[in-house]
């Protein structure tokens, strides 16, 4: 996994052989966070938290994650495809 500056708080993240820009600011926001942190008991502030961070792309993004093989489905990723994205955008931002 790699990534680059966009901006200040935005990056770009290899992920599986695509490009997806992220937003930093987003990853270290404390409102972020925690709409992360309640996604049981409040879907749609997890819903928000992943948009901002996907800098308002998320359904884009979940309809271009391949799987380990590199297949997209016409149905969007996984859950486990896009826990393995997140995962890969937070280690990138993590080292920018």
């Amino acid at each position: 996994m790699a990534g680059r500056k966009v901006t200040d708080s935005r990056l770009v993240v290899e992920f599986r052989g695509d490009e997806f820009e992220v937003d930093k600011r987003a990853l270290e926001s404390f409102k972020v966070q925690k709409a992360m942190a309640c996604a049981g008991k409040d879907a749609a502030a997890a819903f928000w938290a992943i948009d901002m961070i996907c800098c308002g792309r998320s359904d884009e993004y979940m309809s271009r994650i391949p799987d380990e093989d590199g297949n997209v489905s016409e149905l969007g990723c996984t859950d486990g495809d896009f826990a393995a994205f997140m995962s890969a955008v937070s280690e990138v931002a993590s080292k920018n």
